[in-house]
């Protein structure tokens, strides 16, 4: 499937963007800058039990609360490929920051907040999304704890970066109280629903 909001006036591609994400991936709040007209693209390919993404959008921020976890939990891991810009993740008490070529992996069953920004350019992520209960899985995967790597490029080591504490990668953005913003469908919270 590939959906992509460019022929779409531009008041409806926030919002029309955001039922597709929240239809292909996990529900989050998703709030961005670039709401009056987000130009974004988004290609899904489903693999039997397995899906594997490819997004382009402007800078966001989404969240997902523990409130919209216990309406609806898949309980699936996610492999968040972040491929330019920079991306920031809260998982589980630990904040980190993640650049191009790094990825996250943690679960649909904790509450997250995170955003994405690249100056430039639209941001873009390969997402690989998996049941948690997949079979031929190993039973040691971090079910409660997010994990952060680096893609190997083939020069040095850089096995560091995955247990660098959060300290050392650099705080993340501030967090911005959630605020209400009103839509066609009334009041919602102008915080992080969409894709991991």
């Amino acid at each position: 499937m590939t959906f992509h909001t460019h022929d779409l006036p531009a008041r409806d591609r926030f919002p029309c963007w955001f039922e597709m994400a929240t239809q292909a991936h996990v529900r989050s709040w998703v709030r961005s800058e670039h709401e009056n007209d987000f130009a974004a693209t988004m290609r899904v390919l489903q693999l039997g039990e397995v899906q594997v993404s490819l997004l382009s959008y402007p800078s966001l921020q989404m969240t997902r609360t523990p409130r919209l976890i216990r309406e609806n939990d898949p309980e699936m891991y996610l492999l968040n490929l972040n491929l330019n810009g920079s991306a920031g993740l809260t998982y589980r008490g630990r904040s980190t920051i993640f650049r191009a070529g790094e990825f996250a992996f943690y679960s649909t069953s904790h509450p997250s907040q995170g955003w994405r920004s690249s100056q430039e350019e639209p941001a873009r992520s390969l997402v690989v999304q998996f049941p948690r209960a997949l079979p031929g899985l190993p039973a040691a995967l971090p079910a409660g704890r997010a994990a952060w790597a680096p893609i190997p490029n083939g020069g040095g080591n850089r096995a560091a970066r995955c247990t660098e504490p959060p300290a050392a990668r650099g705080p993340l953005s501030p967090a911005q109280s959630p605020r209400q913003r009103t839509s066609r469908r009334g009041a919602v919270p102008e915080a992080p629903a969409s894709p991991a």
